[in-house]
């Protein structure tokens, strides 16, 4: 069993290596089949086709890339914070992190698979999976908050997480369509706003 699962990752990472290099149109299915040392038939045995094989590639890359987003965000150790100065700089660097300049090819790669999926369900799917357990993960941090009075009460913690989800993502568009003084002031801007509705100061 262990070699089978194997045999797919290995196709996977060859299919995402593909893809990051020469772009999505650009994958054969006998190139990455060739890069691994199998067959045709194991893609089509794991992925039932070429599209399927994208599919599963851009998932994972976009799975990979909210992973890293929120690397600084451990839950058991907000889940572990006795005051509110404490949970607030954990908070501050979630948002500096996930909003920072640094980023750039990360935000991008979204981007790109979000269009790829304008076109494929089942991307569409496995992307809004995603993002509900990404929103579900920060309602967690911002709801701990809330029940200590760290967060203002007047909103859910699921929406405050779903807006915070939205400034995240927000971040590509001013990135790529506007001046650099505005893009840049995006991680401040994300960062006073949740302190306001913390009601701490944005100068830790």
């Amino acid at each position: 069993m262990s070699v089978v699962v194997s045999n797919r990752d290995r196709l996977l990472e060859a299919a995402i290596e593909a893809i990051e290099r020469d772009g999505e149109a650009a994958l054969r299915v006998d190139q990455v089949a060739e890069a691994v040392g199998v067959t045709k038939p194991s893609i089509y045995h794991f992925f039932h086709d070429r599209d399927g094989l994208i599919v599963a590639a851009q998932a994972e890359r976009y799975r990979r890339s909210i992973t890293y987003l929120l690397a600084d965000l451990d839950l058991d150790i907000v889940l572990e914070c006795e005051s509110q100065a404490e949970y607030a700089r954990l908070i501050h660097a979630v948002v500096m992190s996930s909003t920072s300049p640094d980023g750039v090819l990360r935000r991008r790669l979204r981007a790109q698979v979000l269009g790829s999926a304008v076109s494929r369900p089942a991307l569409q799917e496995s992307v809004g999976e995603v993002h509900r357990q990404t929103v579900a993960t920060l309602a967690k941090v911002l709801g701990y908050g809330q029940k200590r009075g760290w967060f203002r009460p007047e909103f859910s913690s699921s929406a405050v997480a779903a807006w915070w989800f939205g400034a995240i993502f927000g971040r590509h568009l001013v990135e790529d369509y506007s001046n650099a003084d505005d893009a840049n002031a995006w991680p401040a801007i994300t960062w006073s706003t949740i302190a306001h509705l913390m009601g701490v100061s944005a100068d830790l």
